[in-house]
């Protein structure tokens, strides 16, 4: 079936599941409703209302829209169409890479895709925030800059300070990740929920507003049960090889580039440590940044963390370019005296992953299978692409296992380049080669 038939047939498919879901949210209880939305069209507002036709078959006037958009569309046209077909809506979202994916299946069109998820709850408080993140260089700046949008979105839900929403959901800028969970974690406490995913290109949304190279966030306060997922580290479909490790030795100019291991250029480490898969790049004739993080999700980078009483937790970065100068730049944050870990991805374990990141979630929130109404999924797409591939159909099964979990629910989701998360007890982290999931119960 080509894509122009896709087109045609699919949402139309999607409007009779859309109205399944209607039924059966509605039939138990009214409190909050979710549905969702999804178009390929090659025209950005043809494609926004034909998404928001297939939501409205379960949300007729939503209070709040999740918008995922792959990067190939224009970003203001959506947002704009959007505004304009949505009366006191609070919008949110980011750009994600490649495709969006539903309950069903991957969706990639000749131009570009979209997916939406729409909530209506009379009785939730919404609130967006999101500010240019482009100029900030400090980590100190960087928080005090995430603080202000934070606070921003607070007051656009009529709370206050000392006001924990049941779940935070987050766009952060590229490469500041983990100072803006830090400014989060200081607002609401290291047990906030957080779902999140860095977007694949550096577009934010804000309700109105489409900010290059921003940090959004929307808080949700309800008075239903809301669960969210974290998944990475070893544990999630990466085998640490504990004989190849070495500590890192010195820093670049910032927190993610690392120019020695064990006294030794960084790439030559990593290079020999993967038996040489990088040969292939003229290192000694390089000019400029070059990006192998498609290939090195196969071969991630691992450190551990002190989660206290003699245990450890572990964390998956991934290298995402070599320098002229043989350093690695990384996709999460480093120090001089770290040990890292070099380790290997298991396809079947990625796989397995998007439907047990579900379960965590209910889990979680508390929340039993039979109550569950949505969701929504940042999945790295270093896994997805690295493991599986750049096709439709092999990226398939990550669907097949979400909805396996999902009991016949709408959810919505992304290919993200780095996702965020709370583990309990520890508090917000960010990683690579990870997966994060938001789900929502009907009480």
């Amino acid at each position: 079936m080509n894509i122009r038939t896709r087109v045609i047939l699919l949402p139309a498919m999607a409007l009779i599941l859309g109205a399944t879901f209607f039924s059966e949210c509605n039939a138990a209880n009214a409190a909050i409703k979710v549905g969702c939305g999804w178009s390929v069209n090659t025209d950005e507002t043809k494609a926004v209302n034909e998404a928001l036709v297939m939501l409205r078959r379960s949300v007729t006037n939503p209070n709040f829209v999740f918008v995922l958009n792959e990067s190939a569309y224009d970003d203001n046209v959506v947002i704009k169409a959007l505004n304009n077909s949505l009366k006191n809506t609070k919008v949110f979202g980011y750009e994600v890479s490649f495709a969006v994916f539903t309950q069903e299946g991957i969706h990639r069109g000749e131009k570009g895709s979209l997916a939406l998820m729409g909530i209506e709850a009379k009785e939730w408080a919404f609130g967006i925030g999101g500010i240019d993140m482009s100029a900030v260089v400090s980590v100190d700046d960087i928080q005090k800059t995430a603080t202000r949008a934070i606070e921003t979105a607070i007051q656009n839900a009529g709370k206050k300070r000392g006001d924990v929403p049941s779940v935070v959901l987050i766009a952060p800028t590229r490469l500041k990740e983990e100072p803006i969970l830090d400014a989060i974690q200081a607002m609401f406490g290291k047990e906030v929920k957080v779902m999140g995913g860095t977007p694949g290109s550096p577009m934010v949304f804000a309700n109105n507003q489409v900010i290059d190279n921003g940090f959004a966030l929307a808080v949700l306060y309800g008075n239903t049960k809301v669960g969210v997922g974290y998944h990475s580290g070893v544990q999630t479909g990466i085998r640490m090889d504990k004989e190849l490790s070495g500590v890192v030795t010195a820093m670049g100019e910032n927190s993610r580039i690392i120019k020695e291991i064990d006294g030794r250029p960084a790439f030559d480490v990593y290079n020999e440590w993967s038996e040489g898969r990088f040969d292939y790049i003229d290192i000694k004739n390089l000019k400029e940044p070059f990006e192998i993080w498609k290939t090195a999700g196969r071969n991630p980078l691992v450190k551990k963390y002190d989660l206290g009483d003699g245990k450890f937790g572990t964390n998956v970065a991934i290298p995402v370019k070599i320098l002229p100068d043989r350093s690695i730049i990384l996709g999460t944050d480093h120090k001089v005296g770290e040990t890292l870990f070099y380790a290997v991805g298991i396809k079947n374990a990625y796989v397995k992953r998007a439907g047990t990141i579900v379960k965590h979630a209910l889990v979680n929130g508390k929340i039993k299978k039979k109550n569950l109404i949505g969701g929504i999924h940042a999945y790295c797409r270093g896994a997805a692409f690295g493991q599986l591939g750049q096709e439709v159909s092999k990226l398939e099964p990550l669907v097949d296992e979400t909805k396996k979990e999902m009991n016949g629910m709408p959810f919505i989701g992304g290919f993200t380049a780095g996702e965020q998360g709370n583990i309990p007890g520890h508090g917000c982290f960010h990683g690579n080669l990870s997966s994060s999931m938001v789900v929502f119960s009907k009480e």
